[in-house]
């Protein structure tokens, strides 16, 4: 005889937990943290990100799609540029009955080391779209000056 754990019917977790997120992976990490991690609460996002380099500068692009400029945060920590961004999540919809829920509120937080050589100072951020662009620009070379010495 075999023990296994019980489970919640679909229709059943559909009226508690409108979003389910199933994956292949999904039924080890019920098994090992329960069901409330892969249940809307406690669900998270993690932005797709392009990084290019450029001569004078390196553009971060964040793909955040949903959010307001104001649910958007950058940090610079030390040597790292930390992105965070938050939805607020609205619990109570008045006169709807919902048949299917899948709009999900949460958070992110991404942080990536900064290459050396980058202006601090001059680092600057545009959210358009639901891409959010930073521009970090590299610090001016001082070049050598080159100067002929004649010979005596």
């Amino acid at each position: 005889m075999k023990i296994v754990k019980w489970k919640k019917p679909f229709e059943e977790r559909l009226e508690t937990s409108p979003v389910i997120f199933d994956t292949p992976f999904s039924g080890i990490f019920r098994n090992i943290f329960g069901e409330e991690l892969l249940e809307r609460e406690f669900a998270s996002f993690m932005p797709s990100v392009n990084i290019s380099e450029e001569n004078d500068f390196y553009t971060i692009e964040l793909a955040a799609p949903g959010f307001d400029k104001s649910d958007l945060t950058i940090e610079i920590k030390g040597d790292l540029l930390c992105i965070s961004g938050q939805h607020k999540a609205e619990n109570e919809v008045k006169g709807k009955m919902f048949t299917r829920k899948e709009f999900n509120y949460g958070s992110f937080y991404r942080s990536f080391p900064l290459p050396e050589g980058i202006n601090n100072e001059k680092i600057e951020g545009k959210y358009e779209n639901g891409i959010l662009s930073i521009a970090l620009p590299k610090m001016e070379m001082v070049r050598p000056v080159m100067k002929k010495i004649e010979i005596k």
